[in-house]
Parts: C-alpha cells; structure tokens; sequence
C-alpha cells in the first residue's frame, strides 16, 4: 500500500481513538501496529472476533478485563538469576494473573454463546499458586505483610519491643527533673538515623550522650544520650534484618515468576490481543457499525455509509453539521466512477468516505453502513488527495499531484483502489482534462477500481462514452445555496457557477455576458444536466416513499430482537450478582461455623459455650438459607387499563424478578422497570402484578420494605473496594453502593480507594459531597488505612 495512504484517508485518526480505549499498556501497544491486511480470510476472522466481542459488550456484560496491567518490564526484569522485583510489579503480576484466572471463568460459562472468546482465551494460562504467594506476602498498597514469612514477624516484633523501651528511655529523660533546665523542647527526633533529643547548646554538658547535629542557629544540639545508644545499636540492627528478610521475600516471589515466565509470556500476548479487541469492540459500539459481506472481486456496493471521523466530531476541517449517509457502488457494471459537482458539496467526504471504510474494515473494524452491503478486500489502496505544496521539494501544486499520480501508474494493477481527488486541477483547464481522461484511460485498462472527483465537463462526457466508466454527483440546492451531501451515481454533477452568481446578487448584465462568452452548447448541457438532476430527485422520492414502508416493518422487529437481547443480558447480569452475594454470605457464615468450632476447642466445650455455638450456627444457617433458597415465583395478572401507577410493584416474569414500575408504557407499549439497582425496558405484556397487591394496603408495603432491607443488611458489606477501577466504574459502583448501603440501613461504610495518585479519591469526594445517602464522611484514621480510605456516615 502507498506509504501515507492511512494519514491521507485519517485512518490514524481512527487508530489513536482505538489506543485510547484501550484498559493497559498492553492493548494500546498493540493498538498503536494497528494495520490494514489484504488476506480476506485473516480479515474475515478479525470481524467476526470484532463482532462477537462488540455483542459481549452490549448484551453481555463485557469482557472482564478489569486490573490487567502491563507487566512486560517486570516479567524482562524476573528472568534475569538474582534479580528482585520491587512489590509494585508483583502486585501488578497477581493482578494480571487475577484477571487470567476471571477469564477462564468467563470462558467456561459462555462458550456455547461466544465461542470464538473462548478459543482465544484457550491460550490463557492461571497462576494460582503465584496469585496466592503474592498476594499472601504484599498489602494492596505494596508493603510487606508480616504474615510474610514468621522470620520477618519475629523481627518486627523485637523491633518494636526496642522501639518501645528506646522511647520510654527517652520520654523519662525529657520529663526528669534532673535535665529539665537543659532540654531544649520535649520532642523526641531523628538525626543520622538515631533516635536524639534537642538540649540546649550552653548546657550540653548537663547530658551526657553523642552529638548527632547542630541546629542551623547553633542554639540547639541534638543528643543521644548514653543510655540510649545500646538500644539505637539494637533498632538500626533489628532494621537491618527487617530490610534483608524482605529482599530474601522478594527475591523467592521473583523466583516464583521466573518459573512461570513462559506460560505467563504466551498469556500476557493473549491478554494484549484481548485488551485491543475489547478497545475495538467498543470503538465500533460507539459508531454504530455493522459487519459487511466480504468479496476479493472489487465489488462494493454499500448502503448508508457515514464518514466516522464525522460521527464522532473528531475532523479538524468543517463538516456538515448533520452527518449524510452515502449509497455507493463499483465492480459491477463500472470499475471507473467520476464525482462532479460544486465546491463544498462533499465530493472529497464521500471519496475519503470509501476509502476510510476499507481501511477500517480490512483492519478488521466493523464500519458505518446498512446491514447487508458488501465491501471488498483490496491488496493496494492508493490516494491523491489534498492540494498542499511540497516545501521541502519546492514542488508547486500541480508538481506534487503528478508525483503522487506517478508513483500510482508504477505500482497500480487489478486489486488496487484508486482513489484521486480534483484530478486535473492545478493547470491551464483543456490541458488538465485531457491529462485527467488519459489518466483514468490507464487505470481503467489495469482493472483497477478508480473514483476520481472533477470539476472537468470534458471528464463527464469523457465517462459517457467508454465502457465502464460511471458518472456520479453530489446533490446542491440552488435555493438555500447550501450542498446536501448525497451521492447521486448514474447522474453527472454541474458546477452551478452561473446560478449561485446570479442568487447570490451578481448584477444580470454581467450574468448574460458570460453566459455569452459560454456559448449556447456549453449551456444546453448544463440544462440538460440540470434536468436529468431533478428527474432523478423526483425518482428518488418516489423510491424512498416505497422504502419507508418497508423500513418500518423492519426497524419493529429489529426493536423487539434488541429488547429481547437487552433482557436477556440483564438477566444474566442479575444472576451472576445474586450468585456473587450468594457465595460472599455462604463465605462469611463458614468462617462463622469454623471460628466456632475453634472456640468451642479452646474453651473445652463448657455448656455456656456449647449454648454460645449453637446460637451462632443457628444464625449461620439463617444466612446460608437467605443466600442459596430461590425467590418464590409469585402469582400474578396481567394489569388491566388503566391500573398501572408510577412505584407500583410488578413482577418481570422473563427475569423471574419483583421491581418498581418508574414509567408509564410509551408509544409502542414500552414501560420502564427498576430491578436489582438496573433500569429495564420491557413491554406490557412481559410484567405481571401481584395477585395481592392493593394501593391503599401501607401495611403490606411496609412490611415488604422491611423484608427488603432485612434481606438486604444480609447481603450489603460494611466496605467497597474501588482499587482498580477506573473513575467512571468507581463512580457507578460506588452510587450503587451507596443506595443498597442506606437500603440495609447501614450507619457507617468505608470506600476504599487507595493512595496512589489521588485520582481516584477526588472523584469519590466529589460524589460524596452532594449525595442524598451521606450525612459526613471523613479520611480514614491510621488504624483505619490513611488516606487510602473514606469512612462515611449515612444519613437516617
């Protein structure tokens, strides 16, 4: 392919809005060699990888791909002997492993609906047992856990036994009243590493010890008196061995990671690829794409396309402020299309259109058009588009067009696009013309499918008379003097000189004259051309009356197979929630069952402790049967006219689920449903209302609002960890948190959110600011986790 070929048609464009969607460093390397291929079957595969992965993300909850991190610097580092990786990199290793062992999970539970995810993540390896060696060893926030190793306990232990005596020396000095006149401030300090206190300079002989420092006024010395040297000694000594117990830790995890290096390799390229087909994915949602059938012929024939850089608002030059779609063809009757028409009437958005959209698609993007059209790989797309100088060359405009259109010719063959812009311009006009038919003369014969745009009436009825060439057109009009943007193919543009002169207040005389100096022929095929314009707007409309018919029908049921998926991956979403609060609430109850058999071991059984445990277990079962006993399927009627009031409860019979009607059925009979903290269309005919449900029955509602919040403080954890997230994921969980929180009738939570760079914590005070759940909310104290935590109080 021509060297610029993907600036010139903005496909960069494309792949740095890619890069940023990717989650890691890993994706947005891969994203960043993003490249368009010319093999159909490669091609064919990465769209239907595209495809199935742009339908996990809108029906089914997305790929989980939460915590992966790029860990190839820690992973080069690991497999060098000897080497000790800091905990920074570990942890990002357990994490990346994390989401390995959550994708395999994934994986086996979606195979039959996403069968190509699961022959990617095939490739994926788990590391548990290094996951838990990390994990075990190093907090979240990086520091080395005394759980470690019982070396390093025993050592922090001692360390904290001579912290103590060291401090207690030091304290009964500064309140002695044998050195009271010589201490300068009641502070105990650090100075080269030893514990001192500050005495002052004219009675420094009143305490005997080592001078560490001098202040900067030389007022104060610092001292470390004597008796306290032994135990600085003792704590310097005792650190010592701290630091190298935690280097023998870290270097055994590294170790750990160098026997794993292989299969962690292939697994952190498979999760790479996934990074940047999830970026993909959701890049394609956000444009609203379809997957194309595909030929290696040069057939294309495509319906509603958009030029995606003018969806997503992201060109530097003007565009219309409604985004047209385009209908195009070529290789099949015709291999050669010329565009006319006036300026500013979209001729270079709908060639860059077409070529745009075979980048993308043979980069293996879904792309911006009509379910059904069909597209075609091609092995070279060439582009002349664009009329800058050459500085650098000292090339004029003409100069650098020929270059451009030169090295074409040399390499253009019959699996090539050619894609040229203003061909002929930037020369005397009849000498330009007929370089241009000559041109398109040559890169007709080769077999290639060339679309040219023109200003050129020559180039017109240049197209009519060869075989297989078409004449196509950008639509202006003439009323508003504004372009429409669409692509009329069969139909040849005209410039409109004349006319936008005269609407635009051109004096008439001077309008005459130069249809003088035109000539009757010139302006007998303007007319005609004219003419045949409006014929074709007349057919058009008559086409789209009879279209629109039909486009009803379809667009109904492509409505109800979307509600359908939509329900369908909410119900899955729902499932997997109540499973996760399931399994947390079985977790807890045996810990539960386990720390009292324990006790009971340890107090030997008395009969107070016997009645203590059976109390407990009873509790414990209680929650297991909340957890694991299925929802009773309630009986219910379908609500006649009329009945349906906004905050009545109605039962979703396809999700098997209770839930607050929060809309009135719309137009097409559509309601809104408040189920498990999501919102839910459904139709009328999906919900049911319980046979016992009255109005005016407040004793009824508040008893299931007890039954609610009781079932609910059963479930709902007394903290939320955010770390991980991204802001937008930590807001939307923590909201949600928050409403099941004051739903359980919790008093106070704690967010955790980590210190790192504080990012995180800002979005989380901003929500909290101004939330109608929070009465205050507070860092967290020491003991609590710093600033790594918000404690909250809920308002009543």
């Amino acid at each position: 392919m021509y060297g610029d070929i993907e600036e010139l048609l903005e496909f960069d464009k494309i792949r740095a809005m890619i890069v940023r969607s990717c989650g890691s460093g890993l994706g947005k390397s891969m994203a960043e060699e993003l490249k368009p291929l010319a093999d159909i079957a490669r091609i064919e595969r990465m769209l239907d990888i595209c495809a199935e992965a742009k339908e996990i993300n809108v029906t089914g909850g997305g790929i989980p791909l939460r915590g992966l991190r790029d860990i190839r610097s820690p992973m080069k580092k690991a497999a060098v002997i000897g080497a000790m990786l800091e905990p920074e990199g570990l942890l990002d290793i357990a994490s990346t492993a994390r989401v390995a062992r959550g994708l395999k999970t994934f994986a086996e539970e979606t195979a039959e609906e996403y069968p190509i995810m699961a022959e990617i993540i095939a490739a994926v390896s788990t590391f548990p047992q290094l996951e838990e060696a990390i994990n075990a060893c190093i907090g979240p926030e990086g520091n080395i856990l005394d759980s470690a190793s019982s070396a390093l306990a025993k050592i922090r232990r001692q360390l904290i036994t001579a912290r103590e005596r060291l401090m207690s020396l030091l304290e009964s000095m500064l309140h002695s009243a044998k050195y009271q006149s010589a201490i300068q401030e009641n502070v105990i300090t650090i100075r080269n590493d030893r514990y001192v206190i500050p005495v002052k300079q004219n009675l420094k002989n009143d305490v005997p010890g080592v001078v560490q420092a001098r202040s900067a006024s030389g007022v104060t010395i610092f001292v470390e008196p004597t008796g306290a040297v032994e135990l600085n000694n003792q704590m310097r000594e005792l650190e010592d061995q701290e630091t190298r117990e935690i280097r023998r830790i870290l270097r055994e995890l590294t170790d750990k990671v160098r026997e794993a290096l292989p299969s962690l390799e292939t697994t952190v390229r498979t999760l790479a690829e996934l990074d940047l087909i999830n970026a993909k994915a959701l890049f394609c949602i956000n444009l609203g794409t379809t997957k194309p059938k595909l030929n290696a012929n040069g057939y294309v024939e495509i319906a509603q396309a958009k030029h995606p850089l003018l969806i997503l608002g992201d060109r530097a030059d003007s565009a219309p402020e409604e985004v047209v779609p385009i209908d195009f063809r070529i290789g099949g009757d015709f291999n050669t299309l010329i565009i006319t028409g006036p300026n500013t009437g979209g001729k270079t958005v709908a060639l860059k259109t077409i070529g745009l959209l075979t980048l993308m698609m043979q980069a293996g993007l879904l792309v911006p058009v009509e379910e059904g059209s069909q597209m075609s790989t091609f092995k070279q797309i060439f582009a002349d588009i664009g009329d800058e100088q050459s500085i650098e060359q000292n090339l004029s405009t003409f100069s650098s067009h020929m270059t451009r259109i030169i090295n074409i010719v040399e390499h253009v063959d019959d699996s090539s696009l050619v894609l040229l812009d203003e061909l002929g311009a930037g020369t005397e006009p009849s000498e330009g013309a007929a370089l241009g038919m000559a041109i398109l003369d040559f890169l007709h014969s080769s077999g290639a499918k060339n679309i040219a745009t023109t200003h050129h009436d020559s180039l017109k009825a240049h197209a009519y008379s060869q075989e297989g060439m078409e004449n196509a057109s950008v639509a202006f009009n003439l009323e508003s003097l504004k372009p429409t943007y669409e692509l009329r193919i069969g139909v040849p543009g005209s410039s409109n000189a004349l006319k936008i002169a005269h609407r635009l207040g051109l004096p008439q005389e001077i309008g005459e004259n130069a249809r003088n100096y035109l000539g009757s022929e010139a302006l007998e095929v303007a007319d005609l051309i004219s003419n045949v314009e409006g014929m074709q707007r007349e057919l058009e409309e008559q086409k789209r009356f009879a279209e629109e018919k039909s486009r009803s029908a379809s667009e109904a049921q492509q409505s109800h197979e979307r509600l359908f998926r939509q329900l369908k991956g909410k119900k899955r979403e729902l499932e997997r929630e109540a499973l996760r609060e399931a399994s947390s609430i079985v977790q807890n109850a045996r810990k539960l069952v386990e720390n009292t058999i324990t006790e009971l071991r340890r107090e030997k059984a008395t009969p107070k402790s016997v009645q203590r445990a059976r109390e407990t277990l009873v509790k414990a079962k209680k929650e297991i049967a909340i957890a694991v006993e299925p929802e009773p399927r309630p009986e219910g009627r379908e609500p006649a006219s009329g009945e349906l009031k906004i905050g009545a409860e109605v039962y979703v019979r396809s999700l098997r689920r209770r839930g607050t009607l929060i809309s009135l059925p719309d137009a097409k009979g559509l309601l809104q449903i408040r189920a498990g903290g999501a919102r839910i269309n459904v139709p009328v005919s999906a919900i049911r209302l319980p046979a016992n449900a009255v109005d005016s029955d407040v004793k009824q509602k508040n008893s299931s609002a007890n039954s609610l919040q009781s079932a609910k403080k059963s479930r709902v954890l007394s903290s939320l960890d955010l770390r991980g997230h991204r802001a937008e994921e930590a807001l939307d969980k923590t909201d949600k948190y928050l409403d099941d929180a004051a739903l359980a009738g919790l008093e106070f939570v704690s967010i955790v959110h980590g210190k790192g760079t504080g990012a995180l914590r800002a979005v989380v005070t901003d929500l909290l600011s101004d939330h109608p759940h929070v009465a205050s909310f507070r860092p967290g104290e020491e003991n609590e986790g710093g600033l790594g935590v918000t404690m909250v109080e809920l308002a009543e």
